[in-house]
């Protein structure tokens, strides 16, 4: 097995690859992935300031999006219609002004609610832009991108890996994979394990990024973080589905979504109740 370990758009990343392969098809492998983060962050990140999603925040217009964006604008305006507004694309600037900004200053001021969908409008190449807004790719880029390094791997013939995105998960033929699932009140210690193969795990925690009475998660409506739930997990076999369901999860119930896509879940209350789906592949250890 081949590992290699890195740091890219804003999380800490493993990839093991089990399969045998050369030396020089693993390097040229590894340059591959760099080179797609690297490209994903000049598009899509609000945190570099020369990002594509940073111009769009200082400046109205018609903007030139890859084909490959196709998909992720596909799946944030099917949830933002499916969550009536709650799971959106304009969410940036909430969080900016709660203090989840560029600089990561953490220091809320007056927050200030998302534009509505009508502000942009994509038409594959073009997005166009009709007031400064920003755009916040958060709640699915991790699982966009994992899903392309599947397709890269895929396309190289690579069959056996697993792809470690600080946290969120795809599991290819791995032989009895048990994938942790994390106990949020104390990161030492996990509260299950979960069976995944040929499919993608993405959870969701309040833990990981919070401050104050926010965290990297804000209801456009009431401007308040949620509070009752803390930790979210889903499976599908596409990534950017899992990591998307994962933050929709805070915002609405799994029922609301559920006519749109086939998911597996567990929600993991303050109280330390949980609610899953009947066919959620985990062992729960401490129910």
């Amino acid at each position: 097995m081949k590992t290699f370990s890195f740091e890219s758009i804003g999380t800490k990343w493993q990839i093991d690859i089990v399969d045998q392969i050369t030396d020089a098809k693993f390097e040229s492998l590894k340059e591959d992935v760099f080179s797609f983060l690297k490209e994903f962050a000049s598009i899509y990140s609000r945190f570099d300031k020369e990002s594509l999603v940073s111009k769009i925040s200082q400046k109205k217009g018609k903007y030139k999006f890859p084909e490959s964006s196709i998909n992720l604008f596909e799946v944030y305006n099917t949830l933002y219609a499916l969550t009536d507004g709650l799971f959106t694309l304009l969410i940036g600037d909430t969080l900016n002004s709660a203090g989840y900004d560029s600089s990561y200053s953490l220091k809320p001021g007056k927050l200030q609610k998302p534009e509505g969908w009508s502000t942009i409008d994509f038409k594959y190449p073009i997005l166009d832009v009709k007031k400064p807004v920003t755009l916040d790719f958060g709640a699915c880029g991790k699982g966009y991108a994992i899903d392309q390094i599947v397709k890269l791997f895929k396309k190289n013939k690579i069959d056996a890996f697993l792809i470690d995105a600080g946290g969120d998960l795809y599991i290819s033929n791995i032989k009895n994979p048990r994938i942790g699932l994390e106990n949020p009140l104390d990161t030492k210690k996990v509260m299950g394990v979960s069976f995944v193969n040929n499919a993608s795990i993405c959870g969701s925690a309040l833990n990981r990024r919070s401050w104050g009475n926010y965290s990297h998660i804000i209801n456009p409506d009431t401007l308040e973080s949620p509070t009752e739930i803390i930790a979210t997990w889903v499976i599908h076999k596409k990534a950017i589905i899992a990591d998307a369901l994962a933050t929709a999860l805070f915002l609405v119930e799994p029922e609301k979504i559920a006519s749109e896509f086939k998911f597996e879940y567990l929600i993991l209350y303050v109280d330390f109740k949980i609610k899953k789906s009947v066919n959620f592949p985990a062992e729960i250890y401490y129910n």
